[in-house]
């Protein structure tokens, strides 16, 4: 990171607490550069802390049982960080909680991977046809949302 990176006055800082590891957020902030709490929330998981979590960060099951869930809240929180560099300590960790988040309320969601980027002959893979890939199964997964009543996905079958 350059000089002057990190001294970005619209950078933003953002953190999470969670059930654990491989798990849910139970607290989201962000802060701006100059230290100003844009969002500083307490989530509902939908499932119970573990012990070994809230020994890390002190949240209990009661100081989330009327907080809201995720989804809730995901409108301001893409308002806090649109166009905003933001600086994450654990990046990895964070960015592996959001999307967690956002898959679990997810009608569809798609992930690419290098190796279907590999062209075959015959066959080759342009970002044309990639494109026109997503757009056929999202028009798909679009109709299919229409007729299904949005539920989690942790709740389907």
């Amino acid at each position: 990171m350059g000089p002057g990176r990190v001294a970005d006055p619209e950078m933003v800082i953002l953190d999470s607490e969670t059930t654990g590891l491989d798990g849910y957020a139970v607290q989201i902030a962000v802060l701006s550069a100059a230290g100003g709490v844009l969002l500083d929330t307490l989530l509902h998981p939908q499932e119970s802390i573990p012990v070994e979590a809230t020994v890390i960060h002190g949240i209990t099951d009661a100081d989330v049982a009327d907080a809201p869930v995720f989804t809730a809240i995901v409108d301001r929180l893409a308002t806090v960080l649109r166009n905003k560099r933001v600086v994450v300590y654990n990046a990895a960790f964070d960015a592996a909680v959001l999307r967690r988040e956002l898959e679990r309320y997810a009608e569809w969601w798609g992930d690419w991977h290098p190796y279907w980027g590999k062209t075959t002959p015959g066959n080759p893979s342009t970002a044309g046809t990639t494109l026109s890939a997503a757009a056929g199964l999202c028009c798909s997964a679009c109709t299919r949302w229409q007729t299904r009543a949005r539920v989690p996905r942790s709740a389907r079958r």
